[in-house]
């Protein structure tokens, strides 16, 4: 007889995979994952009796369907990229159904199967590693295919003088909620994950597990004791590459990098932008909406930090709506002694920031997580009462 609850287990975990395997969708695996989810929620409606409705959810709804909804609109009456505000808005309405799901299924262990697909990452990361010093033939026949389809950077990470193998799928940054999550449960998958991280070559990742590895390890002598022997063993047999990854992470803290100089450079942009348009500066110029880049020399739609991407698009009305219901999550998690994973959904939340990829399917994937961990027994109690009336 199947296992209803394992298949839509698994079912889950195939969809968040897929996800963050392919955020931005140039693979073609977001497509199934949308296809599945889309399937999963027509199933739980049909064939459950519970109803999910809570006045509880009306954040959610705000947030994922009625503001961006709006923004929409007034972006056709502006006559923005039809195509570019969709795409820009499209992730809210992905969300809200992840979260119907989450809340027709709340016995499913979501949080478990986001964990389990960026331990996935970091193997493939682990294994991309390994053959860019073993077999570079193959190691360049994946990441050229990726680069091609636009999936992340992919090859070696050109910086000044400095030549770094590089693997970075667009979800990347969230592996440093997965390292949080294990840090104090499992020293092996939270040192397994900070070893895939190094080609991904982020410095603000790898700058964060460092400092967090550092003080949850401090007292720990037997473990700083390993990981001094393992760095010995490290710079012996890869010294060149290991001092060029050094060198990119203090150019990077004495701000020479370039990508520091080009988020710094759009920042100010913004802001002279915004400065003249005060209605704009609440409200948003709209989904689909460009401005002129001082860097690029041309408009750009996105610009690297994120948190100023949200209030240039959406405004700074919608981004303290958002930032308070991360605050309201976080807070929570802490009350209930979850402090890892609090942890790692602010750090996600700053993280995610520095690259356009905050307002993304896999950061609301983990948001919806998170929400719902903290609500779990409301909701629970709640489908009790509705199957006993």
């Amino acid at each position: 007889m199947i296992n209803i609850k394992r298949v839509s287990q698994f079912l889950n975990f195939i969809i968040v995979l897929l996800i963050v395997i392919d955020m931005g969708g140039e693979l073609g695996f977001r497509r199934l994952a949308f296809a599945l989810l889309f399937i999963s929620v027509l199933i739980l409606i049909f064939c459950s009796k519970r109803k999910f409705f809570c006045i509880s959810y009306l954040i959610p709804f705000v947030i994922f369907i009625l503001y961006p909804t709006i923004h929409l609109y007034i972006s056709f009456t502006k006559n923005f990229d039809i195509a570019l505000s969709i795409s820009q808005v499209s992730v809210f309405y992905f969300s809200f159904l992840y979260f119907i799901l989450r809340v027709l299924n709340p016995e499913m262990d979501g949080m478990k199967n986001f964990n389990y697909a960026f331990i996935f990452m970091a193997t493939f990361y682990l294994i991309m590693l390994l053959c860019f010093f073993i077999n570079k033939g193959l190691y360049f026949s994946v990441t050229d295919y990726i680069h091609s389809k636009g999936a992340g950077f992919a090859g070696t990470r050109n910086d000044s003088s400095i030549q770094l193998a590089n693997v970075y799928l667009k979800s990347s940054l969230f592996l440093i909620f997965t390292f949080c999550y294990y840090l104090k449960q499992s020293t092996f998958l939270a040192a397994y994950i900070f070893i895939g991280s190094f080609i991904t070559t982020s410095k603000t990742l790898f700058i964060m597990q460092t400092a967090l590895l550092a003080w949850n390890k401090k007292r720990n002598i037997y473990f700083l004791a390993l990981v001094l022997v393992v760095f010995c063993l490290i710079m012996y047999f890869f010294y060149d590459s290991l001092l060029s990854y050094i060198d990119y992470i203090l150019m990077t803290l004495m701000g020479k990098s370039e990508t520091v100089s080009i988020r710094s450079q759009h920042f100010s942009d913004y802001f002279h932008l915004a400065g003249n348009d005060l209605y704009s500066l609440i409200f948003g110029f709209g989904p689909g909406s460009t401005f002129h880049s001082s860097v690029f020399g041309s408009n750009t739609s996105n610009i690297e930090i994120d948190h100023i991407n949200i209030i240039r698009k959406f405004g700074i009305l919608f981004f303290l709506l958002f930032t308070m219901l991360i605050a309201f999550i976080v807070l929570r998690l802490r009350k209930i002694k979850r402090y890892n994973v609090a942890t790692g959904l602010l750090l996600s939340f700053v993280l995610a920031g520095t690259n356009p990829v905050l307002l993304s399917p896999v950061f609301f994937i983990l948001l919806i997580e998170c929400y719902m961990l903290v609500n779990i027994k409301s909701v629970r109690s709640n489908y009790i009462q509705k199957d006993n009336t």
